[in-house]
């Protein structure tokens, strides 16, 4: 049971692996319900503990909201992610 366990998990892990699109997605969905929530963007701690996620990994797939132009960044801020389109 232990090991099917741990095989189950370690494909749910690979499957978001192999699929950082969705991954990306759900970052994205996150800021943007947060920011209409709350009126501010969340931090990269509020993104990983809402998805589960590490804070390297919610800052990789901010560099790649970045560069597909869906966000913007102000370097040394807290709460500097801004929205640029859906």
């Amino acid at each position: 049971m232990y090991n099917r366990t741990i095989n189950v998990v370690i494909l749910l892990h690979l499957g978001a692996a192999m699929n950082p699109d969705s991954t990306t997605q759900r970052v994205f969905a996150f800021i943007r319900d947060y920011q209409s929530k709350n009126r501010r963007p969340p931090t990269v701690r509020e993104i990983g503990a809402a998805l589960d996620l590490a804070p390297s990994t919610v800052a990789r797939h901010l560099h790649h909201l970045e560069t597909q132009r869906k966000i913007a960044r102000e370097p040394r801020r807290a709460r500097g992610i801004r929205i640029l389109r859906e």
